[in-house]
């Protein structure tokens, strides 16, 4: 891996109010870097380094390790009047005091000593107001460096948490001092600077407008306001021809129009039919449904024009002229990822790891995407006698369980005590863990930037591979997801259209009435609080931060949503997901076939199968296939599956087992072959022999002689 010190060397000749985009991998060096290059450079020019963080954890951690691990144990590294010159701040902290770019500091740093000074700041600094009498004031002017690691945190935890709009565009750069974005995902962050730079056009084109002055600074739009008047159209002309087929001429349209119609917008299931007549109103509303469904499919989804300003952006980043960075004075940096180290899994259910957690004398790190699940996790795991913490944000300060203990394991020792750690987010960002004995990390996570930095907890040293899970989510589950999100994007639309006057709609005003009142209230930004709708529209503005994040992941969505219409394939979505570390699907890598396939091997051993033996060997392969994902199999084969499990997946087969017609259909490096006794009433027998099935002549069920 190429470390960030070994390829920056030119971090002295950066300008003030440049900004410094450092786009690598976790456990790439880029502390080292901060603490030792760039705070080093501030030290001799007597000013100071702001080092801003997500999740307090990290803030702890970051503490931890460069107050106490560098003076006590490498005590040439820093002086104490060095150190004096580092700041360390959350983001949260900064969004609930407004301290940016000025901070207040306590008193107390002025001064500080090895055992507990930086401890004491960080319990006071809460607690101080500006009016505070003799408060010490960091000026923007004497800082040198804002150092905003994990960047992406701006757009990934937008949905639930609108003070990330704090962060404008505007504040990133700072003209007396030098701003560093360091992230490991940075293209919905180069989204969300690039629509700020593009709204900021928007508004100075109108402004020379009505001055009478022509602009040609804006040259393509993708401005919000066109975003969200494309995707308004469009609605309009669904709902106008949704009306059209609805009329009862048109009888013979709806039921061409339903035959062919895929199941939902993105197109989750292939050439799909329906079969079914119209035959009364109930049925002709359900098939009208469905005829709109399949128009809209063919059309142009709704939001298309603002996935085309995300691929715009991302493909096109290092066109400094057409974004947010100055040619002239900023920079970029792109380090490649390596993930080599990584093995993969897939799996789609849980239940499919407890056995291997439950037998394994390894350390586990389990991400679970809602609470239920790890609670579940936790209660099953100990049940069984593994050693198993869970921690969420809304237990993390939790003795009883312990939680709290843990969490301050992680900040202190950069370990945990206990053989099994389930989290939510609350641990994705910023935490280190360098242990050993953690060679197992499971990721339930459908967001790129979550997952990546999920997988970044673990730094794994030279020579050192860990095992991941991956958590495949099926068409149906990103289904959910893309209507989740478009659902979300629509209330910022209707928001946006009443706000501006562009409609006048009662539907549209109860929709933003409603999400006032829900988890949705993280969409907008609420500037004075007050009771009508009309106050609310007026006194509140969108989440820039949630918009972007919306946009960028419901793309991804409704993108594999399409290729499974074209290809049928059931892990598109897995790919995408693999790709991301730089992996191809294999199926071999799932969960399940890998025991399948040990069982195979071991059975190679076994010898010549009697018909007992054929029925034992029959029943053991449907146990480990039907723990496969439903989506492997093909129709025929859920069928029977489904039939072996009703007769209560015991010795009573539904019909004669083919195995080699199975084993072909997994890719199983083992076959079956069979010979027949004409000395024991001429019955046949079974052998798994390792390698392909090589095919001699195949009979109309499926199965086949193997050649000998």
């Amino acid at each position: 891996m190429e470390y960030i010190s070994d390829r920056i060397t030119d971090y002295e000749q950066w300008k003030l109010g440049s900004i410094a985009l450092i786009s690598a991998p976790t456990g790439s060096g880029k502390s080292r870097f901060v603490f030792e290059k760039l705070l080093k450079n501030a030290v001799r020019q007597k000013k100071h380094l702001v080092y801003l963080c997500n999740r307090k954890t990290l803030e702890n951690q970051m503490s931890e390790q460069y107050y106490v691990k560098r003076l006590n144990c490498m005590e040439s590294d820093f002086s104490e009047e060095e150190l004096q010159y580092l700041h360390i701040f959350t983001y949260q902290h900064c969004e609930q005091t407004h301290q940016f770019p000025d901070f207040v500091l306590p008193e107390k740093t002025i001064k500080l000593s090895k055992s507990d000074t930086y401890k004491e700041r960080l319990k006071n600094k809460n607690n101080i107001v500006d009016q505070e009498i003799g408060r010490n004031i960091l000026y923007a002017k004497d800082i040198l460096y804002y150092i905003f690691d994990e960047a992406h945190y701006l757009i990934s935890d937008a949905l639930f948490n609108s003070n990330t709009n704090y962060w404008s565009a505007n504040k990133l750069r700072q003209y007396h001092s030098i701003s560093v974005l360091i992230t490991a995902t940075p293209e919905p962050l180069l989204c969300y600077l690039e629509e700020s730079r593009m709204e900021n056009n928007v508004r100075y084109n109108k402004i020379v407008t009505g001055l009478g002055i022509s602009s040609d600074s804006l040259k393509e739009d993708f401005s919000k306001e066109t975003v969200f008047q494309s995707a308004y159209d469009v609605y309009n002309k669904r709902r106008i021809r949704l009306n059209e087929l609805r009329e009862p001429t048109n009888k013979d349209e709806i039921e061409r129009e339903a035959r062919a119609v895929s199941m939902i917008m993105g197109g989750i299931s292939p050439n799909s039919q329906i079969d079914r007549r119209i035959s009364d109103d109930v049925e002709y509303e359900f098939l009208s449904e469905r005829a709109i469904q399949n128009h809209m499919n063919r059309m142009n989804h709704p939001f298309q024009y603002g996935f085309d300003f995300v691929d715009s952006t991302v493909q096109n980043y290092t066109q400094w002229n057409n974004y947010f960075f100055a040619k002239d004075k900023d920079h970029i940096y792109f380090f490649d990822n390596d993930y080599t180290y990584v093995k993969e899994f897939y799996f789609d259910d849980y239940k499919n790891l407890i056995d291997i957690i439950a037998k394994s004398n390894e350390k586990w790190l389990l991400f679970v995407d809602y609470k239920n699940d790890g609670e579940t996790l936790k209660t099953i795991l100990s049940y069984l006698g593994c050693s198993a913490v869970f921690i969420n944000s809304e237990n993390k300060n939790n003795y009883k369980d312990g939680c709290k203990q843990t969490f301050n394991q992680i900040a202190q020792n950069e370990r945990f005590d206990c053989k099994v750690l389930i989290a939510t987010k609350v641990l994705d960002c910023g935490v280190s863990l360098h242990d050993p004995d953690l060679r197992n990390i499971v990721i339930a996570q459908s967001n790129q930037a979550t997952f990546v930095q999920m997988l970044g907890r673990k730094r794994a040293e030279r020579h050192e591979s860990i095992n991941l899970y991956i958590k495949a989510y099926s068409p149906n589950d990103i289904n959910h997801l893309r209507s989740n999100y478009e659902y979300k994007l629509n209330l910022m639309m209707s928001y946006f259209m009443v706000k501006n006057k562009k409609a006048v709609d009662e539907s549209l005003y109860s929709k933003i009435k409603d999400a006032t009142k829900k988890e949705e209230s993280q969409l907008f930004v609420e500037k004075r609080h007050t009771q009508d709708i009309d106050g609310y529209v007026k006194n509140s503005e969108l989440s820039n931060t949630a918009y972007i994040q919306l946009l960028y992941s419901l793309k991804q969505f409704v993108e594999t949503l399409r290729e499974y219409r074209i290809s049928g394939d059931p892990t598109c979505y897995l790919q995408k997901q693999l790709h991301w570390i730089g992996k191809e699907y294999d199926i071999k890598r799932w969960v399940g076939y890998v025991a399948f396939s040990e069982y195979l091997h071991q059975m190679t051993s076994a010898g010549w199968l009697d018909e007992q033996e054929q029925l034992d060997f029959s029943c053991k392969c449907l146990s480990y296939i039907k723990k496969l994902p439903r989506t492997l199999l093909s129709d025929s084969m859920k069928v029977y599956v489904e039939e072996y499990i009703n007769n209560g997946s015991g010795q009573n087969l539904p019909r004669k087992f083919k195995p080699n017609y199975w084993l072909e259909h997994f890719d199983m490096d083992y076959h079956i072959e069979r010979k027949q006794k004409y000395s024991d009433n001429r019955k046949i027998y079974w052998k798994v022999v390792e390698g392909k099935h090589i095919k001699r002549t195949a009979d109309k069920s499926g199965d086949s002689q193997a050649s000998t």
